[in-house]
């Protein structure tokens, strides 16, 4: 966690999103362990059911400056965070789904078998037809992924297109192409490995689709 912080003093106008799920044994909740970060550094946490606005980071009930919590686990505490742990299945991709806040969310985090041979599978059909807006709805897209099908395809030869000895340019860079055409949009969370590629221009280009309104 100390990356984070150093990262919000350094950036007082940003926010860290952190989601959060048991990827060890999972006969040993974690509840208690996050609870004892949280507590030691409660001003730096933003623990509200509701998903928040960015606000002015000067008390007005927004997330700049702070960790956001993103909840995939079950916990008995009153700080809860977003919960998500109860919808997000492992290797998902579905609309519409409600928590137990009556929140809505749409997420695609299908990650597992793509293969050497369609490697344009995970941008064509999972990750566009995600980047749209439903109003009232929270969207959560990974453009990451992997598989071991027909040759070991890593999260850089997904994400970049490197080592895959084909044309394929990388689901980062379709995903670029994609948004050229795209003046103002609000596509929700995009998740992904490498984000630096292509050229350091994907982020910009992700940020100058919202409607700052």
């Amino acid at each position: 966690m100390g990356s984070c912080y150093r990262f919000l003093d350094a950036n007082p106008g940003e926010t860290v999103l952190m989601s959060i799920k048991n990827e060890g044994e999972r006969d040993k909740p974690i509840d208690g362990l996050v609870q004892q970060e949280i507590d030691a550094h409660a001003a730096r946490w933003y623990t509200e059911t509701a998903i928040p606005k960015l606000g002015n980071g000067r008390g007005d009930g927004g997330c700049r400056g702070k960790v956001v919590l993103f909840r995939r686990y079950a916990t008995a505490h009153a700080l809860r965070g977003i919960d998500v742990g109860s919808i997000w299945p492992d290797n998902t991709q579905q609309e519409g789904l409600k928590n137990n806040d009556g929140q809505l969310f749409s997420i695609q985090d299908e990650y597992k078998n793509y293969v050497l041979s369609e490697l344009d599978h995970k941008f064509i059909n999972h990750v566009r037809p995600y980047l749209k807006t439903v109003p009232g709805t929270q969207f959560i897209n990974f453009t990451s992924g992997m598989g071991s099908t027909g040759g070991f395809v890593f999260p850089k030869t997904l994400a970049k297109g490197e080592e895959s000895f084909s044309t394929f340019r990388g689901t980062n860079y379709l995903l670029y192409r994609y948004l050229l055409d795209k003046v103002t949009a609000t596509y929700g969370i995009i998740a992904m490995d490498f984000p630096e590629y292509p050229g350091e221009s994907l982020i910009p280009m992700i940020i100058s689709t919202n409607n700052f309104r």
